[in-house]
């Protein structure tokens, strides 16, 4: 099953990918050209796939810099400017999560990579993880992986109060047991 894409406002020319490889000095791989000339820096519907899943896209990124927290250099320059080395040279990302982490396009393979935020190997505990997984060949490959997340299959959270502030739960309507 294809998962849904909400479409950006704005959708890139071929004169604006022209412009953004032009910054990149790299040429963008067809099937994702493909995509950003549909979607834009669209959004998906819930959705995960491999490495676990626990993994999704959040939202897609954009080429255009008045893009102002989405746009893929900026991205870049930001995770980059914490240490230089933390996203290879050759890498974009063009995608990311709810905690920081990204997917990244290789530009000279056009495959498609997870980069883990946290297993940077920055951590003294965990000195030799690996914050970056090969998820897919190319584009087209990742985006035919990503599968929607069934609501209803998701994990319930189950929460356990053991005290709350009465003045808390008589603002915002919470009935207290007594005992």
């Amino acid at each position: 099953m294809t998962v849904l894409i909400t479409p950006s406002e704005k959708l890139p020319s071929a004169n604006n990918i022209v412009e953004f490889e032009n910054k990149i000095s790299a040429k963008l791989p067809d099937d994702y050209v493909e995509f950003i000339k549909k979607y834009g820096d669209g959004r998906p519907e819930d959705n995960k796939f491999y490495p676990n899943d626990h993994v999704y896209v959040r939202k897609f990124l954009s080429i255009f810099s008045d893009s102002k927290y989405d746009y893929i250099i900026g991205k870049l320059n930001n995770i980059n400017s914490m240490d230089d080395d933390r996203i290879p040279r050759n890498f974009i990302p063009i995608a990311d999560d709810d905690f920081g982490n990204y997917i990244l396009l290789d530009l000279v393979t056009g495959s498609i990579w997870f980069w883990d935020h946290e297993l940077d190997g920055s951590e003294p505990e965990r000195p030799d993880d690996k914050p970056y997984i090969k998820i897919a060949q190319d584009f087209k490959r990742f985006f035919d992986s990503l599968v929607p997340v069934d609501g209803e299959k998701l994990p319930k959270a189950k929460f356990v109060v053991t005290k709350i502030d009465p003045e808390f739960a008589k603002k915002f309507g919470i009935k207290i047991k007594p005992g």
